[in-house]
């Protein structure tokens, strides 16, 4: 009977022990598999976020940064992606050299005057036909080659090109403009040779220490006011505000609390009324104690481009723009370096009249794959990695962009006033009632790079049509002078245009970033009639290549003020940045000009320092200026300096207060030395909990 029980007992405990450990076993590998699945997931995560940081270092060439060669050229072979293939996507980004042109001696077709030369110009050929401007040639750079995938790629579908339209009817030879020296004194604070005026004139200092400004108005009583955009490209924001500039040069908050950027200012009837470039864009009226009221909302911004000015015409009727998303009508890329792709996956370009598309797609990385060599096939007007068929119409809507707009002073009777305008920033009336606009060109740059194309200044009739996407400056982009080095022609992506609205009043040179423009009265300033156009400057290497040797200006092209005379259809320089950057003394980016209510001062307002580095535009807070010209002396008192509050994601901060491009760039590569070292362990820590157990 003992050993019964002594049997039983034991065989009861081994049972009992097996089933525990059966279950211990089953818990704890439960809980290890759960443990291994969410450090597989980290792993998995910081792997895709290591490879897609890499892969837009690779492409936007920071990775090429000198800073920091030692980190940077081993990534290439490491994922797959050949020299070739680097090369060739990061030339969307670098392009080659467009043609350069006088700035007072060209004509809107492109060619020089009678008796004038532009740098680098071949001799015209026989009858008149304008010759394609030869560029510096470099070696071509084989396009890359897709790596397969698992699921087939839509091969692009090339599209009939129709035959290019005819060149423009040459306009009248334009006049060349004067000589300007550097004033012989400047104010305290000002370098005398940072900066060039006609003899007699003087510039002063008004406020300074403004963070991107964009906008100045005069209200009923005299005042002054500014607005601050509160953003600008990059990941840089501030407040975005309207300000009273007072008699000491300090400002007062007038309203704030806006989306921005704020980019458009206008005053009528105790009111201002304000462009508020925020996704999706908004018109607002905003009395003098900060109150809003919503006037229009749901306009198409977010994309390269946002709103424009605002300005009140002699219909009593409001007017304004709104730039296009993409740079010629197709979805790249680019915009996803520019930052907004990742954010708004579907937007696209959105046409204010019908439009049928030729069904042209283009090849570009796919930024959100995994693979490296992953590309997409992406077509005109369609959010990216869509291709509508040859054929298909796009509905125009009133609320698109690339046009101007107008509606009644309370934003209803919302109607297209023109359109076909890839980026209307500044608009104005000039004293005889007729609208002009500044108009950016082309950059060569994206899916659907287009070279050499001039920034424009037209007049805008009611329901007229002035190019884009298939038009540059009133010419077609099937011209040869158009074709990027090394890159396929330009061709047209819509099938049918409508009839081109006459020509531009005048040219100004590629690159040199057009912003917004005022009219002189005369009194005693001068020039009485004639229209002042903000200039800010050049953002190579993000929007394409400088032309070869110097600009009309002798620097850069842009980082001024010109003045066009609409009789003469001439345009000269008037103020000039001669020393660019973040250490001049005098005058940086213009963005806006406005002449006081008595006649007698162009106010300049300086947007400050926006540093240029390959993929990223680094504005910098705190560096703009307010800039008044006048004829005779400078006023006797100093400006004080104002101060803004900014806030800087942790990328920009080491690239906007590292003092320039080359420390920006130490800066970025200490920077990706710290998240690839996290990506590569977060990399092999996925690699070892992934494994199975056998």
């Amino acid at each position: 009977m003992a050993a019964s029980h002594r049997a039983s007992h034991a065989a009861s405990h081994r049972a009992s022990h097996a089933a525990s450990y059966r279950a211990s076993h089953a818990a704890s590998r439960t809980a290890s598999h759960a443990a291994s699945r969410t450090a597989s997931r980290i792993g998995k995560w910081l792997g895709r976020a290591f490879a897609r940081l890499i892969i837009s270092l690779l492409l936007t060439g920071l990775v090429a940064a000198p800073a920091a060669p030692g980190l940077c050229a081993p990534l290439p072979d490491a994922f797959g992606i050949t020299a070739a293939e680097t090369d060739a996507v990061t030339s969307t980004l670098a392009p080659a050299a467009a043609p350069e042109a006088d700035l007072a001696t060209v004509t809107p077709d492109g060619t020089p005057a009678s008796g004038a030369t532009v740098p680098g110009a071949a001799p015209p050929p026989a009858g008149g036909a304008p010759a394609p401007t030869p560029t510096p040639t470099p070696t071509p750079t084989p396009a890359p080659t897709p790596a397969p995938a698992p699921a087939p790629t839509p091969a692009p579908t090339p599209a009939p090109t129709p035959a290019p339209a005819p060149a423009p009817t040459p306009a009248p030879a334009p006049t060349p403009a004067p000589t300007l020296a550097a004033p012989p004194s400047a104010p305290k604070g000002i370098d005398a040779q940072a900066f060039t005026l006609p003899a007699g004139y003087s510039l002063e200092r008004i406020a300074s220490g403004l963070t991107y400004p964009t906008s100045i108005v005069f209200d009923d009583q005299g005042d002054m006011y500014i607005a601050e955009a509160g953003f600008a490209y990059g990941p840089a924001t501030a407040e975005a505000r309207i300000a009273r500039v007072e008699p000491d040069g300090t400002l007062t908050t007038i309203a704030r609390g806006f989306r921005g950027p704020l980019t458009g200012l206008a005053f009528r009837n105790g009111y201002f009324y304000v462009a508020d470039g925020g996704t999706p864009g908004r018109i607002l009226r905003v009395s003098m104690d900060g109150r809003s009221t919503v006037l229009v909302d749901g306009l198409p911004t977010g994309g390269d481009h946002y709103t424009g000015e605002i300005a009140f015409g002699p219909d009593g009727k409001m007017y304004f723009g709104i730039g296009t998303a993409t740079n010629s009508g197709v979805v790249g890329l680019d915009n996803f370096l520019n930052g907004w792709l990742g954010k708004y996956r579907n937007l696209r370009d959105i046409p204010t009249r019908d439009i049928v598309l030729l069904g042209t797609t283009f090849v570009s990385p796919d930024p959100f794959a995994f693979a490296p060599t992953k590309t997409a096939v992406t077509g005109a007007f369609a959010p990216f990695g869509t291709t509508p068929p040859a054929g298909q119409t796009i509905k125009g809507q009133v609320k698109g962009n690339g046009a101007v707009l107008r509606a009644s002073a309370d934003g209803s009777a919302l109607e297209v006033f023109a359109d076909g305008l890839r980026n209307p920033f500044g608009i104005s009336f000039a004293p005889g009632g007729k609208l002009y606009a500044t108009v950016e060109g082309f950059d060569d740059r994206g899916s659907r790079p287009i070279a050499g194309d001039y920034d424009a200044l037209w007049v805008l009739d009611k329901g007229g049509w002035y190019g884009w996407p298939d038009f540059a400056s009133g010419m077609p982009v099937t011209d040869k002078r158009f074709q990027p080095t090394g890159k396929p022609q330009p061709a047209f992506i819509l099938r049918d245009h409508p009839k081109l609205s006459g020509k531009p009043e005048a040219l100004l040179e590629p690159h040199s970033a057009a912003m917004k423009l005022d009219w002189s009265p005369g009194a005693q300033f001068g020039y009485k009639g004639q229209a002042f156009i903000a200039e800010f400057g050049d953002l190579t290497p993000v929007t394409g290549k400088l032309p070869a040797g110097e600009s009309a200006a002798g620097a850069q092209p842009g980082y001024r003020v010109v003045r066009f005379d609409p009789q003469a259809k001439t345009v000269a320089e008037f103020l000039v940045n001669r020393k660019p950057g973040p250490s001049g003394a005098g005058p940086e980016r213009p963005i806006a000009v406005r002449f006081s209510p008595d006649g007698q001062r162009l106010y300049v307002l300086d947007f400050g320092v926006m540093e240029v580095v390959p993929g990223q535009m680094i504005p910098r807070a705190g560096s703009g200026v307010l800039w008044a010209v006048k004829k005779g002396a400078g006023s006797k008192f100093p400006a004080k300096t104002t101060a803004t509050r900014t806030r800087r994601s942790w990328f920009a901060l080491p690239l906007a207060l590292g003092g320039g491009p080359n420390a920006g760039a130490r800066a970025v590569g200490w920077a990706v030395a710290a998240v690839a070292g996290l990506g590569v362990l977060g990399f092999i820590a996925y690699q070892l909990l992934h494994r199975r157990r056998v």
